[in-house]
């Protein structure tokens, strides 16, 4: 059943709208986890700044869309990941 008073934007959340923000940040982390020098500098030659990368990594931290392991490398945060697939 179609309803021409409903559209697909109004049912679209504003937090995956936020989420979708930090992704080109978070993305970094996908090909394999980085120490957060390594991630700095991967985000600074894709153009962002350090004080834009620390506040950034503060939200994701957060928002719980990265996490930080015992040795100290960053990846996206897999249960996160998944919770967002199965939406």
């Amino acid at each position: 059943v179609e309803r021409p008073d409903l559209s697909a934007a109004d049912f679209k959340s504003d937090e995956a709208t936020e989420n979708d923000e930090y992704e080109p940040l978070v993305s970094l982390l996908d090909e394999s986890p980085l120490t957060t020098g390594e991630w700095l500098e991967a985000a600074m030659e894709s153009g962002c700044s350090r004080a834009t990368f620390f506040r950034d990594k503060s939200v994701l931290v957060e928002k719980k869309l990265v996490q930080i392991s015992e040795d100290k490398f960053w990846s996206r945060n897999q249960i996160e990941t998944e919770t967002a697939a199965s939406k």
